[in-house]
């Protein structure tokens, strides 16, 4: 039997599955025209299914589902076609697996951050299924398909077209999907609506964060007995925020017309992050009347909720992008969603199969190139960030006057930092441009990433970032020069102008020397409050951590190339958003002790 076999404009890799079924098996195939580029082929064999009517009906209506949908949160149907023995879906091919295998890769559990991020994504394939009235009745881990760090949605087998009217009326449908994720209306066969797939959304979510979902049971009368009898749950461990639990409670209602609509779904907090939502707070923040609290306010605000980038870089760029006509598209217009319903004939032309393996084999090369730079230059732009955030947190508790240190110190610090930071963004910046030559990967590599998407809205994230940094940056340099002028003659301050300026030069070891030794004064500063500190010493002691990071962040913070996601920075602030009072004061105590056995 030949190992592959062309079906229209598509060549089918027989050998190569990436799935089996009851009914068929799905493999990997190409177009005949475009070796490099790769499809999933869902081959359904038309004798298995001949007299399972219900089962051809259900193809028949994802065929017809998917032709409708051009959304990136959604697996796209490029094609379909049907031979006298088979029928075949030629699907977006997706290359990182799915949440599932994540999951299992991850020991169970991502962080809250990147758990939201994901779902925000799954959200918004929802939106475009809810506006064509469209449920889908089978989410679960295993069928959200991850490429690139993009969720898609996938197997609309059992999904369903409804009225508009259907959307939110009760229905009763055949008991179809996965038990563990069902709503309980299905599991009884009782009357629902599509607020099923909110249930099953509520579940998988709740799985992200916990690592087990919050009922399970060995049959499905058994599961859905304890739905009835045991009360939604969160367990202690690991913590999670008030916000994500109020959107479970009211995901995971018993009774569907109690549920959460969509509507309003789409419009809670965790969800509604959307440049209507951000341009409105904005304007809230316009009216402080003090230049550095508002600049301070701005940047805080930008930098707390985009503290991570990494899985949806588009959404996060336009939700802050001042210029609502210069949007980055998030639709992409598909190739060809015809559906063919015309009998073709199977063909076997010879096709050198070494050379299709090479040249898809050196377009896998391409990618990891492309993704292991741009998960780099995205490493340092969260190192920027997170600079940025204790600069935050410094800024916060001086104004709560939990920091009582002297005024100068105050300057110096937050001046320093921002200037820090700037400057690792100007030298992406600079390198992104080819201003300055970048040392750290091959040429070819490098001309091949600034070929790309990931190029393109990496560097628009980063001059994104610069746009809501900076302001604050020079309102703090104009406070500091102002304050610090008063005091010049001191010698410590006659030192700290000589890198008083907005200049912002990588090479400049002047300055990286004097902001270490400004942060261990800052940190010795900080630590002599802490005994009598009684109000909020716990966010004293994590800001005198963060502090301690920022001297060498590349002790705590290292760049793996094949985390595209961030995942590290993720874990990090999920680990010390949650860390105890106690647990932060042996950490600081056991650095300051290290500090002090290295000046010996």
């Amino acid at each position: 039997m030949s190992e592959y076999k062309q079906i229209d404009k598509f060549i089918v890799c027989t050998n190569k599955q990436l799935g089996q079924g009851a009914f068929g098996q799905v493999v990997k195939g190409f177009l005949k025209d475009n070796h490099a580029q790769q499809v999933a082929v869902k081959i359904i064999s038309l004798q298995k299914v001949a007299s399972e009517s219900n089962f051809i009906k259900l193809l028949r209506r994802e065929i017809e589902i998917l032709q409708k949908i051009n959304h990136p949160n959604i697996v796209k149907l490029h094609y379909a076609t049907r031979t006298t023995n088979n029928l075949y879906m030629f699907l977006e091919y997706c290359a990182d697996g799915d949440l599932k295998k994540l999951l299992e890769k991850r020991g169970g559990k991502l962080p809250e951050s990147e758990a939201v991020q994901y779902f925000r994504q799954i959200c918004e394939g929802f939106k475009e299924l809810y506006k064509n009235n469209i449920i889908h009745r089978d989410i679960k881990p295993a069928n959200i398909l991850l490429h690139k760090g993009v969720a898609h949605i996938t197997d609309f087998g059992f999904a369903r077209t409804l009225d508009c009217s259907g959307m939110n009326n009760q229905l009763k449908m055949t008991y179809l999907g996965t038990p563990l994720y069902m709503s309980p209306q299905i599991l009884a066969e009782e009357y629902f609506s599509s607020k099923c797939d909110i249930w099953s959304l509520g579940m998988m979510f709740y799985e992200l964060l916990y690592g087990r979902t919050p009922w399970t049971g060995k049959t499905p009368n058994e599961l859905l007995e304890n739905i009835r009898k045991k009360p939604l749950e969160f367990p202690e461990q690991p913590p999670r925020s008030e916000i994500v639990k109020d959107m479970l409670r009211r995901m995971l209602v018993y009774e569907d017309s109690e549920r959460i609509s969509w509507d309003e779904l789409f419009q809670h907090k965790i969800i509604k992050f959307d440049n209507e939502e951000v341009t409105r707070h904005l304007a809230e923040i316009e009216l402080e009347s003090n230049a550095l609290y508002k600049s301070a306010a701005r940047n805080e605000y930008y930098v707390n909720n985009i503290r991570v980038v990494g899985v949806d870089k588009k959404m996060q760029i336009n939700a802050f992008n001042t210029d609502k006509d210069n949007l980055m598209e998030l639709t992409t217009v598909g190739e060809d969603n015809s559906t063919s319903e015309l009998q073709v004939k199977e063909s076997s032309d010879k096709i050198n199969m070494e050379k299709v393996a090479e040249i898809q084999r050196q377009q896998k090369q391409r990618r990891d190139q492309i993704m292991k730079i741009d998960s780099y230059l995205t490493f340092d732009r969260n190192l920027g960030i997170f600079v940025n955030f204790t600069t935050n947190m410094i800024f916060k508790l001086y104004k709560e006057q939990v920091l009582k240190m002297p005024e100068d110190l105050f300057y110096r610090i937050i001046f320093l930092l921002q200037k820090n930071q700037l400057i690792g963004f100007q030298y992406l910046i600079d390198c992104m441009m080819d201003k300055t030559q970048q040392s750290k990967f091959p040429a070819e590599h490098w001309k091949n990433y600034i070929s790309s998407k990931e190029y393109q809205e990496t560097l628009q994230m980063i001059r994104q970032d610069i746009q809501y940094v900076k302001p604050y940056f020079q309102e703090v340099y104009v406070r500091a020069a102002n304050f610090l002028q008063k005091i010049e003659n001191s010698p410590k301050i006659k030192e700290f102008f000589s890198i008083l300026n907005q200049e912002l030069n990588m090479n400049d070891q002047n300055f990286q020397k004097i902001l270490k030794s400004n942060l261990q004064e800052f940190i010795d500063e900080a630590f002599k409050l802490v005994p009598n500190t009684t109000n909020k010493k716990r966010e004293l002691l994590q800001c005198i951590k963060y502090t301690f990071i920022c001297k060498n962040p590349q002790q705590t913070f290292q760049w793996k190339e094949e985390d595209i996601s961030s995942s590290d920075f993720h874990e990090f602030y999920d680990e010390y958003d949650n860390k105890s009072e106690q647990q932060l004061l042996d950490e600081v105590v056991k650095d300051l002790k290290t500090v002090e056995e290295n000046k010996q």
